[in-house]
Order: C-alpha cells, then sequence, then structure tokens
C-alpha cells in the first residue's frame, strides 16, 4: 500500500476529514432529493449512481466511517422515504487492493444490518485512469449521479478527468478534492518530478508552471477545467490539524461543480456550518460592500441576477480570510438581500415581470418568488445607476 494511504487510513480521522465529510454528505443529500423529485415529476424511474474514485478501504484506524459507507447510510436512509428511482448505485475503485477488500467486507456488513440489496454496489482494486472507459459507461447508464474525487495528494490529473465527464455528466455534480498546500510546497521545490505532478494534476504546461503565480494559476485553472462541465464552479479552502486543534490556513480545498442553483447553497451552507462548527464563526461585517456589489455588477458585465450570481460562485473562498475578517458566506440569499439594499439605496435599478415586484415600491422585488429558480433570477434585471470609485475586488 501507498506510504501516504496507509497512513491516512491507519490514523484516527482528524479534524479536516470532519470538515469534508460534512460537506460531501450535506450536498449530496441535497444532489439525491433534488434527483429524486425530478423523477417524481417526471413519472420517471431512473438511476442514481454515486462514483468515488478514490475510495479508500472505508474506515479509519479508531473506526470511523470513510465517504463510501457514510454514502451507503444516505442511501439507506432515503430507500427508508419515498423513493422514485429504479436503481441506487454506488461505484468505488481504488489502485489498492487491500483498501477495496476492506471495504468490500464493511460494505458487506452494511447491506446484511439493513437486510436490504436495493443499493448495488461494485468496488474494484483499480486505477481510476486504467479503467476510465469502464466508467464512463457507468456514468452513461446513470442518468443522475454525484462524482466524488478525493485525491490523496497529486494522483488526479485534471486532464483525463475532464475527458471522463465530458458528454456524461449533465444531471451529475462533481466534488474534488486538493491538497493545495502540498501543490504549494512542491511547486517552491520544482523537481522535475514534482513539475511533472502539478502540470497533470492542474492541466497547464511547463511554461505556464514557470511563469505563472501559483496561487491565481491553481485557482484559475480548476474554474476554467470546471466551467467545461457546470456553469456553477465554487471552490473553499479549510484548514488541517496540528496537534489535535485546526490551525487557520488555506491547505486543503474542495471544487464543487453542479448547474443546480439549490445544490450551490446546500454546498455553501454546509460550508458556513462547518465554519461555525470547527471555526468559531461569527460574522460581524458585510461580505461585500455596497461600493464593492457595485464594482463586481460592473466588471462582471452582469445584466441579471443569475449571471451575478454565477460571476460570483466562479471564485474561491478562503477559511482563513472569512474567519480573520468576519465575513459572510455568498449565498444566493445573501446575495439577493444585497441586491434588493442597492435598489432601495438608488444605487441600481432593477426591472423584472410585474409578478415580481411590488406594485406600490418598483425598488422592491420579491425576493422569495426570486429565489426560487435560476429561471426566475435571470429575469431581475440589473442596471447600475451609480458608479463606483473603488478598483476590482476579484482579479
Amino acid at each position: 500500500m501507498d506510504k501516504r494511504n496507509k497512513k491516512y487510513f491507519n490514523n484516527e480521522k482528524k479534524l479536516q476529514t470532519d470538515i469534508k465529510h460534512l460537506l460531501l454528505t450535506e450536498t449530496f443529500k441535497m444532489s439525491l432529493s433534488i434527483a429524486n423529485g425530478k423523477c417524481a415529476a417526471f413519472k420517471t424511474d431512473n438511476n442514481y449512481s454515486y462514483f468515488d474514485l478514490f475510495a479508500g478501504n472505508g474506515e479509519f484506524g479508531n473506526g470511523e466511517q470513510g465517504s463510501p459507507l457514510l454514502v451507503y447510510d444516505i442511501m439507506a436512509n432515503h430507500l427508508n422515504s419515498r423513493n422514485y428511482f429504479k436503481n441506487l448505485r454506488m461505484i468505488l475503485t481504488d489502485k489498492e487492493v487491500a483498501n477495496i477488500k476492506n471495504l468490500n467486507k464493511l460494505l458487506s456488513i452494511k447491506e446484511k444490518q439493513t437486510n436490504d440489496n436495493r443499493i448495488q454496489y461494485i468496488a474494484e482494486a483499480k486505477d481510476w485512469e486504467l479503467c476510465s472507459n469502464d466508467i464512463k459507461k457507468c456514468l452513461n447508464a446513470s442518468s443522475w449521479g454525484f462524482v466524488f474525487a478525493d485525491q490523496y495528494s497529486t494522483e488526479l490529473h485534471l486532464q483525463p478527468f475532464i475527458d471522463l465527464l465530458q458528454d456524461s455528466c449533465r444531471l451529475k455534480d462533481v466534488l474534488a478534492f486538493y491538497t493545495y498546500r502540498t501543490l504549494s510546497r512542491q511547486h517552491g521545490r520544482a523537481c522535475d518530478n514534482d513539475v511533472d505532478r502539478i502540470c497533470k494534476t492542474l492541466n497547464i504546461t511547463k511554461e505556464q508552471f514557470e511563469t505563472e503565480d501559483f496561487s491565481e494559476k491553481f485557482q484559475s485553472q480548476l474554474i476554467e477545467n470546471y466551467s467545461k462541465l457546470k456553469e456553477f464552479i465554487i471552490g473553499v479552502s479549510f484548514p488541517t490539524t496540528v496537534n489535535k486543534k485546526l490551525i487557520t490556513a488555506d491547505y486543503f480545498y474542495l471544487v464543487f461543480a453542479t448547474n443546480s442553483l439549490k445544490l450551490v447553497d446546500s454546498f455553501l451552507n454546509a460550508y458556513e456550518k462547518a465554519l461555525k462548527l470547527y471555526g468559531n464563526y461569527a460574522p460581524q461585517h458585510k461580505l461585500f460592500e455596497n461600493e464593492d456589489m457595485l464594482n463586481i455588477i460592473i466588471d462582471s458585465n452582469s445584466k441579471n441576477l443569475s449571471e451575478l450570481f454565477i460571476y460570483i460562485t466562479k471564485n474561491f473562498l478562503s477559511w482563513k480570510n472569512i474567519i480573520n475578517n468576519h465575513l459572510f458566506v455568498p449565498t444566493s440569499d445573501y446575495l439577493i438581500n444585497k441586491i434588493q439594499e442597492l435598489s432601495v439605496q438608488g444605487k441600481i435599478k432593477i426591472s423584472a415581470p410585474e409578478e415580481f415586484l411590488y406594485k406600490n415600491d418598483s425598488t422592491k422585488f420579491k425576493k422569495a418568488e426570486i429565489s426560487k429558480s435560476r429561471k426566475n433570477m435571470e429575469q431581475l434585471k440589473i442596471e447600475v445607476i451609480e458608479k463606483s470609485s473603488q478598483g476590482k475586488l476579484f482579479p
């Protein structure tokens, strides 16, 4: 077994893994729920599949469950409610034979405990890249799904991953894990092996590696590549554990790609929940002051609320910056409230079909109606009246 892999699973689960699992499980539950509702509404009996490309062995040294078992439990709970899927499936890969052997054992125990074999699972000891054709067939055979790529260090080569998902994940959500600090350290050392790994992880050339600022290139490359798959791309950082305590630093990143506004909010709400549970989160300041928001509208050239939300989500949120500066997390609710405030102040002009506006005050819109869907958000047009004198907030 790879040394890093063995060390990871033989140890007790660390706090940063709790954060990662919180974001995964909260977002996965919503993904499953939304897809189930669509199946019910359209009276289909489609399949839903969960893909984990670095599944691990299913448990940590202290017996706590790994991500595949957490997802299995969520699926099992779902089957106890109103289920409209024909099949629920799990496709799990890990290149370590010992990991898959233990994972299959644990899943078999789960199946016997629940006395329910409606969750179909395949766990195989394969490098995901070497069986990408088989995985793509499974992707195409399932209408709905969720893809989790929880790499140990630099094993997720971005171009093959995008190729795997291209044209196969229209109704599937994607969550990928990155050890930013490891990549950053390797970039600083820049030996030949490190350069090659980083270039493959970020899908950049050696020329780009040598000339670009790493922090900026890390974010821009992930956004650019995942934008080929989905409309909403959001990245969030979280810290590492030292002496059983979290240190406030941007050590790890999760990148989430989806076409669902509800799932973006679910992911951001889970991140906010993690900040409260593990970061003593107590926001005191507005994320964007009015001048900042005006600049964002101008810089993004956003003509409606949906365009503005997409622009804001295609940026990475820093755990360190949010904690240190007591900032709010930019959910759609927060953004809608801010746009309402700017409209009432006369700094922007809004327009929308009359059913979305209040008859006695054209500066106010019905927030609950606008927030129901991306289509409704597109109906709220935005025009800046008062220009801002400040510079750009985002690069």
